[in-house]
């Protein structure tokens, strides 16, 4: 006797089940250096909402945005996965752009994680750390605003270039939205072809000097927002209102020694990954 489409049902959802299982890692597994839409704004949301708090209550630190996978098999992120969304990427023209807001992401979170090694055993600390931090409360927190107005800055970005390029909508049809993605693939083609020729060829690894260039030639390689696209000023007040937001935060802590401290301020505005052009 065959067995009831129920049961065929039922059969099938436990073989996946039991793939899965053998499949999952004890931890998720982390996708390095991208993230998709859903993630990047679930992030956004959960600090646009902390920061919202009154000042007593508002974060010294934040969660970047990450995409983790529950098992090796997995097709969707586990944000997207509960949330039965399809994990929809960062749009291919603005990749290089995605890669530099993670980039000075993980920077900013270097700081609001920043243990003070040196501290005297006696030090104080205020009730929101568990052990004393290089940068104070204050400094920290201004951190997290630093971070959430950038974030604010590139999903405005991410909107105008969707509506730019007509990439989705409630309001367009399936054939009129297959036509625009198909434009908009052409166009990437042709604009990463240009980039290809400006960039010029992949340095020789055998050498120490070009050991030394592939990383900034891989860099170049993503394609991302130029003068000649309509949301590239924003992105220029982006980056520089993400390096004073920076500098005011590290200044709002000053060291025992004044001039020891405006030289570590100097340095770590120095590494600050990704500067305006």
């Amino acid at each position: 006797m065959s067995p009831t489409p129920s049961q065929a049902q039922r059969n099938a959802a436990a073989r996946v089940s039991l793939n899965t299982t053998r499949l999952q890692r004890v931890t998720a597994l982390p996708a390095n250096n991208i993230y998709c839409l859903h993630c990047f704004r679930a992030a956004k949301d959960a600090l646009t909402r902390a920061m919202s708090l009154p000042l007593a209550r508002k974060p010294v630190d934040f969660e970047p945005m990450e995409c983790r996978y529950p098992s090796a098999s997995s097709s969707r992120c586990a944000h997207c996965g509960s949330k039965n969304y399809s994990c929809e990427p960062v749009y291919p023209l603005l990749t290089g752009n995605s890669m530099d807001v993670l980039a000075l992401t993980h920077f900013a979170r270097l700081y609001t994680t920043l243990e003070d090694d040196d501290a005297d055993d006696d030090a104080s600390v205020p009730p929101c750390d568990s052990v004393p931090m290089v940068l104070g409360v204050e400094s920290r927190q201004k951190i997290c605003g630093v971070v959430l107005d950038l974030w604010d800055a590139f999903d405005a970005i991410l909107q105008a270039h969707a509506r730019e390029y007509s990439l989705g909508g409630a309001s367009t049809s399936k054939k009129d939205n297959a036509s625009n993605i198909a434009r908009y693939r052409d166009y990437v083609v042709s604009r990463r072809q240009l980039l290809v020729a400006q960039s010029g060829p992949r340095p020789p690894t055998h050498t120490a000097v070009g050991r030394k260039l592939l990383p900034e030639w891989e860099s170049n390689q993503l394609l991302r927002l130029e003068a000649i696209d309509p949301m590239y000023p924003v992105w220029l007040v982006a980056l520089e209102a993400f390096s004073a937001g920076m500098s005011e935060a590290f200044n709002l802590t000053q060291g025992e020694d004044v001039d020891e401290w405006d030289e570590w301020v100097v340095e770590q505005m120095g590494d600050i990954p990704v500067q305006t052009p």
